[in-house]
């Protein structure tokens, strides 16, 4: 049908052009928990000149926005109070500083916030006393500064909207030359606060996820020639979801009253779909893998049809990989890994990092893909060429006698006692390096006690008569000429004496 066609490239221009192009509108992270609040004003000076004007800078954004601002005039509340001290109250004040703190050198006001979970609890004004001020209309008299349309900017700031200096608006951060709301602004409060937001009745009414709301198409709701500028007369009600991840998204718009038509857009326009029957009989229905971001649904008729209806959202999270981990989480969204393990800690699960110790050396050619330390191990003893003391020698012992860092399958002196182990009858032995009569004991260990270096025979004598021969008591670091066991008994012996 041409209408499915005409319909969804129409939409889409519209909602790009609202959500990307025509606004740019931006929201700060709070709101007040309903679409009113009360500023309590009571200036002094100038014979009432500024509360009026500050009532006039809220009868801007009351008169054009669904946000209402009241008034208590005469009742002042010190927008610098702290509202967990006492009852939170909205005030506004001329003042040298900034609740104690220095103004900035251009700045000529400062709305204060206090919000509690994304909610406003109260709002303060603070205008800068060290500047001139008056209240006139037209361009602004850079001299002195008018009060009334500074204060229609800092009344946004209270609203959530944010500064904006990519389209004509009144919240510009410098050269305020504007009075009023633009329709930028317009448009901002009625995405916080929803509500009708430009003279062509662009109304878009946020809706979440998995809810079923009732609405009705009558004859004071948009059409698509308001919308569009298409000579289509059908009604449609425009509402915004947004998705905080990607997923599969139902929307089901059903009518008793009237043949239902449904549109579908993503944010960016990547997405358009439009659907008339696909639901029970002239119900529609779409089901749609939509990306994260705020998308827009347009609940229509396929006929110039008034009457109520049904709307109802149902999403689900997307598991791509179907290993229990939706892919908003999933850190592999695309390769299975249930245990989700980042070895570097980079956001990159180790199934699809392709270096999962984030040390530049990819997996495929890393040795240690798991140490950050280690890429290489050039003799394949298992050990990093970083930590083994042998790296071109096989040692997985790592066996470093004299403790020099090298170790001893590639040192070339072991017991590091100037004498290469070539030439060392005791390569492993400090003290000793020469064994002139091939005994098997050490030149230094003879002379040092008492044994002769030029008699082999030696060696197999018990000089200390403790069982062991001179050659062993050599072999495992004892004293052939003592006899330890009859030390230890004169030792013990003496002590028991004590």
């Amino acid at each position: 049908m041409l209408k499915h066609r005409y319909f969804t490239l129409l939409l889409v221009s519209y909602f790009i052009l609202f959500a990307t192009q025509g606004y740019g509108f931006n929201v700060q992270d709070k709101i007040w928990p309903q679409p009113s609040t009360t500023f309590h004003v009571d200036i002094p000076g100038e014979s009432g000149l500024w509360d009026t004007a500050f009532e006039a800078a809220m009868g801007k954004w009351s008169s054009s926005t669904s946000f209402t601002f009241f008034i208590v005039l005469g009742s002042f509340i010190d927008p610098c109070q702290n509202p967990n001290d006492v009852p939170a109250a909205n005030g506004v004040k001329f003042n040298s500083t900034v609740c104690g703190d220095a103004f900035g050198s251009t700045t000529l006001a400062v709305e204060l916030s206090w919000v509690v979970d994304g909610t406003t609890t109260q709002s303060g004004i603070v205008f800068n006393n060290n500047e001139s001020w008056d209240v006139y209309s037209g361009p602004p008299n850079f001299s002195v500064n008018d009060f009334r349309r500074v204060a229609v900017h800092e009344l946004g700031h209270s609203l959530g909207l944010n500064h904006e200096d990519a389209i004509t608006s009144i919240m510009v951060a410098i050269g305020l030359d504007l009075e009023i709301p633009q329709l930028d602004d317009i448009r901002g409060v009625s995405f916080i606060y929803g509500g009708v937001n430009s003279p062509n009745c662009n109304v878009i009414t946020p809706i979440g996820t998995n809810t079923t709301i009732q609405g009705a198409l009558s004859p004071t709701d948009c059409t698509v020639r308001e919308l569009t500028g298409d000579l289509d007369d059908t009604l449609v009600d425009v509402y915004s979801i947004t998705l905080e991840s990607a997923g599969i998204l139902t929307v089901d718009l059903s009518s008793a009253t009237f043949d239902a038509f449904l549109g579908l857009i993503s944010e960016d326009g990547s997405i358009a779909e439009s659907d008339d029957d696909s639901g029970i009989g002239t119900n529609s229905r779409l089901v749609v893998n939509m990306p994260a971001g705020v998308h827009a649904i347009f609940a229509n008729s396929f006929t110039e049809a008034t009457g109520s209806y049904t709307l109802k959202t149902t999403f689900e999270l997307v598991d791509t990989d179907s290993d229990g981990v939706s892919d908003n989480r999933d850190n592999c969204p695309s390769t299975s890994n249930s245990n989700q393990l980042d070895t570097d800690g980079d956001g990159s699960g180790d199934a699809c990092d392709s270096d999962d110790d984030n040390d530049g050396v990819p997996d495929s050619t890393d040795v240690f893909p798991l140490d950050p330390n280690e890429t290489v191990d050039t003799d394949n003893d298992g050990i990093g060429d970083n930590r083994d003391n042998c790296p071109s020698t096989p040692n997985s012992d790592h066996f470093d006698t004299d403790n020099d860092g090298s170790g001893d399958a590639c040192d070339s002196d072991d017991d590091n006692d100037g004498v290469p182990d070539s030439t060392d009858k005791f390569p492993l032995n400090a003290s000793d390096s020469v064994d002139t009569d091939n005994d098997g004991m050490g030149n230094n260990f003879e002379n040092t006690y008492g044994l002769n270096p030029l008699a082999p025979g030696d060696a197999s004598l018990d000089t200390d008569g403790d069982g062991l021969t001179n050659l062993e008591e050599f072999q495992v670091g004892r004293i052939p000429t003592v006899h330890e066991g009859a030390l230890i008994e004169i030792i013990n012996s003496i002590i028991l004496e004590e």
